[in-house]
Protein backbone atom coordinates (compact mmCIF):
# COMPACT_ATOMS: atom_id res chain seq x y z
CA UNK A 1 0.00 0.00 0.00
CA UNK A 2 2.66 2.41 0.95
CA UNK A 3 4.43 1.71 -2.49
CA UNK A 4 1.09 2.34 -4.24
CA UNK A 5 0.71 5.56 -2.12
CA UNK A 6 4.36 6.46 -3.36
CA UNK A 7 3.97 6.20 -6.71
CA UNK A 8 0.66 8.13 -6.94
CA UNK A 9 2.13 11.14 -4.85
CA UNK A 10 5.38 11.10 -7.82
CA UNK A 11 2.88 11.28 -10.46
CA UNK A 12 0.59 13.83 -8.90
CA UNK A 13 3.91 15.90 -8.25
CA UNK A 14 5.13 15.27 -11.98
CA UNK A 15 1.60 16.49 -13.27
CA UNK A 16 1.29 19.70 -11.12
CA UNK A 17 5.45 19.91 -12.13
CA UNK A 18 4.27 20.41 -15.65
CA UNK A 19 1.10 22.04 -15.29
CA UNK A 20 3.67 25.08 -12.82
CA UNK A 21 5.97 24.57 -16.13
CA UNK A 22 3.21 25.14 -19.05
CA UNK A 23 1.86 27.99 -17.10
CA UNK A 24 4.79 29.95 -16.69
CA UNK A 25 5.42 29.69 -20.60
CA UNK A 26 2.20 30.50 -21.25
CA UNK A 27 1.42 27.07 -22.97
CA UNK A 28 -1.67 26.44 -20.50
CA UNK A 29 -3.92 27.09 -22.97
CA UNK A 30 -5.76 25.12 -25.34
CA UNK A 31 -3.87 25.78 -28.47
CA UNK A 32 -0.19 25.73 -26.27
CA UNK A 33 -1.47 21.64 -25.16
CA UNK A 34 -2.93 20.91 -28.59
CA UNK A 35 0.49 22.50 -29.78
CA UNK A 36 2.45 20.48 -27.24
CA UNK A 37 0.93 17.16 -28.10
CA UNK A 38 0.71 17.53 -31.70
CA UNK A 39 4.04 19.04 -32.11
CA UNK A 40 3.17 21.62 -33.87
CA UNK A 41 5.06 25.35 -34.24
CA UNK A 42 4.07 27.99 -32.09
CA UNK A 43 1.92 30.66 -34.06
CA UNK A 44 3.67 33.43 -35.52
CA UNK A 45 2.14 36.70 -33.76
CA UNK A 46 2.38 35.35 -30.47
CA UNK A 47 6.37 35.31 -31.15
CA UNK A 48 6.15 38.38 -32.94
CA UNK A 49 4.44 40.40 -29.79
CA UNK A 50 6.85 38.38 -27.05
CA UNK A 51 9.58 39.99 -29.27
CA UNK A 52 8.06 43.31 -29.72
CA UNK A 53 7.37 43.19 -25.17
CA UNK A 54 11.05 42.03 -24.99
CA UNK A 55 12.97 44.38 -26.92
CA UNK A 56 13.25 47.20 -24.69
CA UNK A 57 14.44 45.20 -22.23
CA UNK A 58 17.10 43.60 -23.91
CA UNK A 59 18.35 46.96 -25.30
CA UNK A 60 18.23 47.74 -21.30
CA UNK A 61 19.71 44.61 -20.17
CA UNK A 62 22.54 44.95 -23.25
CA UNK A 63 22.86 48.62 -21.52
CA UNK A 64 23.60 47.53 -18.55
CA UNK A 65 26.16 45.13 -19.46
CA UNK A 66 28.39 47.41 -21.25
CA UNK A 67 28.18 49.63 -18.25
CA UNK A 68 29.15 46.79 -16.12
CA UNK A 69 32.00 45.95 -18.66
CA UNK A 70 32.92 49.39 -18.49
CA UNK A 71 33.22 49.71 -14.98
CA UNK A 72 34.68 46.23 -14.68
CA UNK A 73 37.79 47.88 -16.85
CA UNK A 74 37.78 50.92 -14.85
CA UNK A 75 38.19 48.46 -11.67
CA UNK A 76 41.08 46.30 -13.09
CA UNK A 77 42.53 49.62 -14.20
CA UNK A 78 42.47 50.82 -10.64
CA UNK A 79 43.67 47.89 -9.78
CA UNK A 80 46.94 47.64 -11.88
CA UNK A 81 47.89 51.23 -11.11
CA UNK A 82 47.64 50.09 -7.10
CA UNK A 83 49.66 47.39 -7.86
CA UNK A 84 52.32 49.43 -9.70
CA UNK A 85 52.01 52.45 -6.18
CA UNK A 86 52.32 49.39 -3.92
CA UNK A 87 55.40 47.66 -5.73
CA UNK A 88 56.74 51.13 -5.74
CA UNK A 89 56.25 51.77 -2.01
CA UNK A 90 57.62 48.05 -1.03
CA UNK A 91 60.75 49.77 -3.22
CA UNK A 92 61.16 53.04 -1.16
CA UNK A 93 60.87 50.93 1.88
CA UNK A 94 63.70 48.51 1.14
CA UNK A 95 65.38 51.72 0.38
CA UNK A 96 64.83 53.07 3.54
CA UNK A 97 65.37 50.01 5.40
CA UNK A 98 68.90 49.40 3.39
CA UNK A 99 69.94 53.31 3.82
CA UNK A 100 69.21 53.11 8.18
CA UNK A 101 71.17 49.92 8.15
CA UNK A 102 73.95 51.48 6.51
CA UNK A 103 74.02 54.69 8.69
CA UNK A 104 73.42 52.33 11.62
CA UNK A 105 76.52 50.66 10.68
CA UNK A 106 78.42 53.57 9.77
CA UNK A 107 77.31 54.86 13.02
CA UNK A 108 78.62 51.94 15.18
CA UNK A 109 81.78 51.99 13.11
CA UNK A 110 82.03 55.48 13.91
CA UNK A 111 81.88 54.74 17.57
CA UNK A 112 84.27 51.99 17.27
CA UNK A 113 86.96 54.55 16.17
CA UNK A 114 86.00 56.82 18.75
CA UNK A 115 86.44 54.50 21.46
CA UNK A 116 89.69 53.43 19.53
CA UNK A 117 90.94 57.03 19.94
CA UNK A 118 89.56 57.40 23.55
CA UNK A 119 91.56 54.68 24.46
CA UNK A 120 94.68 55.73 22.76
CA UNK A 121 94.19 59.21 24.72
CA UNK A 122 94.21 57.72 27.99
CA UNK A 123 97.13 55.26 27.52
CA UNK A 124 99.50 58.35 26.65
CA UNK A 125 98.17 60.35 29.34
CA UNK A 126 99.16 57.09 31.87
CA UNK A 127 102.34 57.52 30.13
CA UNK A 128 102.54 61.33 31.08
CA UNK A 129 103.95 62.45 34.16
CA UNK A 130 100.81 63.03 36.34
CA UNK A 131 101.40 67.18 36.90
CA UNK A 132 101.90 66.88 32.81
CA UNK A 133 98.86 64.50 32.39
CA UNK A 134 96.80 67.19 34.64
CA UNK A 135 97.11 70.35 32.49
CA UNK A 136 96.68 68.44 29.00
CA UNK A 137 93.12 67.13 30.67
CA UNK A 138 92.47 70.77 31.80
CA UNK A 139 92.10 72.26 28.33
CA UNK A 140 89.84 69.98 27.41
CA UNK A 141 85.98 70.03 27.89
CA UNK A 142 85.28 68.12 30.97
CA UNK A 143 82.82 65.59 29.85
CA UNK A 144 85.40 64.38 27.08
CA UNK A 145 88.69 64.66 29.78
CA UNK A 146 85.73 62.27 32.31
CA UNK A 147 85.78 59.89 29.20
CA UNK A 148 89.44 59.33 29.30
CA UNK A 149 89.37 59.86 33.25
CA UNK A 150 87.45 56.48 33.14
CA UNK A 151 89.60 54.54 30.57
CA UNK A 152 92.48 55.42 33.19
CA UNK A 153 93.83 53.38 35.57
CA UNK A 154 92.62 54.41 39.22
CA UNK A 155 95.78 54.41 40.84
CA UNK A 156 97.16 57.37 37.84
CA UNK A 157 93.95 58.69 37.76
CA UNK A 158 93.97 59.75 41.63
CA UNK A 159 97.72 61.38 40.80
CA UNK A 160 96.47 63.42 38.01
CA UNK A 161 93.15 64.61 39.77
CA UNK A 162 95.89 65.43 42.81
CA UNK A 163 97.64 67.76 40.63
CA UNK A 164 94.94 69.87 39.11
CA UNK A 165 92.97 72.83 40.69
CA UNK A 166 90.89 71.36 43.51
CA UNK A 167 87.48 73.15 40.94
CA UNK A 168 88.78 71.68 38.37
CA UNK A 169 89.10 68.29 39.73
CA UNK A 170 85.54 68.11 41.44
CA UNK A 171 84.36 69.20 37.67
CA UNK A 172 85.86 66.47 36.29
CA UNK A 173 85.30 63.77 39.17
CA UNK A 174 81.48 65.57 38.72
CA UNK A 175 81.33 64.79 35.08
CA UNK A 176 82.91 60.98 35.57
CA UNK A 177 79.84 60.16 38.31
CA UNK A 178 77.59 61.25 35.59
CA UNK A 179 79.09 59.72 33.10
CA UNK A 180 76.26 57.32 30.92
CA UNK A 181 78.55 56.20 27.78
Amino acid sequence: MKIIGLFVLALVSFVLTLVGALSATGNLSKEGLERLFEGRPAAAPAAAEKEDELDPILRALKKREAAVKQREGELAEREQRLKLRERDLDEIRDELTQAYTQFVASLDEADDDYEVRLQEAATSIESMKPKNAAEVLRQWPPDEAARILAKVQERVRGKILDEMDPDKAALFLRALQERVY
